[in-house]
C-alpha cells in the first residue's frame, strides 16, 4: 500500500533553493510564511525580486553550512556547492570539460540553528553535499522533510548520519522523488495520529 500526501504548512524551511523553476516552497508563498536560503547570487536576486511583495516570504543570500562567517561557493552549469561540503560534485571537477566551467567565490555561511524558532512544518533540502550540516544543527522537527540523498547513481557521502538521525528523531520513509535523487520523511507520530495534524499534512492511501 502506498501512501500520498498532501502538505497544507504554516511555515516552510527551504535550503537549496535553486532557480525558480524548481524551487519547491513556491507552492506554499501564498498560503505559509516560508524561509529560502540560496547561496547562489543570480538565483537569489531573481527569487528576491519574485517575492518582494510578499512580507510572509524571507529570502536569504546565505549557505547553510556548520560554520559562521564566509565559505566558498562553486557555480557549474545551473548548479552550486559549498566548498568542503564533500560534495559528489567536488570530486568530479577534474572531470569538467570545457564547457562546465567553474566558477568560485566567497559567500556568507551560517548555521541553520541561527534561523531556526522550532516551528518549521516542512523543509526542502537540496544542497549538493551540504544536507547533513543543516540536518545535524535543526532545532525543529518538521513533519515533513525532503532531502536530496542521491545525484544519479552517486549516493550523499553523509548518508548514514542522515539515516541515523532520522531513525533517532522518529521519521518514517514515505517515499521518493521521480529522479530517484530526493527522498521523502515523515514523522511517525503523523501516521499514529493523523487528525491530530491534518490541517498541516493531510495522508491518504493510493
Amino acid at each position: 500500500m502506498k501512501l500520498k500526501f498532501k502538505l497544507t504548512p504554516k511555515s516552510v524551511l527551504e535550503v537549496g533553493v535553486g532557480d525558480f523553476n524548481v524551487c519547491r516552497s513556491k507552492f506554499f508563498w501564498e498560503t505559509s510564511f516560508c524561509y529560502l536560503f540560496e547561496p547562489h547570487p543570480t538565483y537569489y536576486l531573481d527569487l528576491a525580486f519574485r517575492t518582494n511583495n510578499l512580507s510572509n516570504v524571507k529570502v536569504y543570500n546565505i549557505a547553510i553550512t556548520d560554520n559562521v562567517g564566509t565559505g566558498f561557493l562553486y557555480l557549474m552549469n545551473n548548479c552550486s556547492f559549498i566548498e568542503q561540503a564533500d560534495s559528489i560534485f567536488e570530486d568530479k571537477r577534474i572531470d569538467f570539460t570545457e564547457k562546465e566551467i567553474l566558477i568560485k567565490f566567497p559567500v556568507t555561511t551560517s548555521r541553520i540553528s541561527n534561523f531556526d524558532k522550532g516551528n518549521y512544518d516542512v523543509l526542502f533540502l537540496d544542497t549538493e553535499g551540504s544536507e547533513w550540516w543543516c540536518i545535524k544543527n535543526l532545532i525543529s522537527r518538521p513533519l515533513f522533510i525532503s532531502v536530496e540523498m542521491r545525484i544519479d547513481s552517486d549516493k550523499n557521502k553523509y548518508t548514514n548520519e542522515i539515516l541515523n538521525w532520522l531513525e533517532e528523531n522518529n521519521y518514517v520513509k514515505l517515499s521518493e522523488s521521480s529522479d530517484k535523487n530526493d527522498d521523502f520523511y515523515i514523522k511517525r507520530s503523523v501516521l499514529d495520529n493523523p487528525d491530530k495534524y491534518s490541517d498541516k499534512i493531510k495522508i491518504t492511501n493510493e
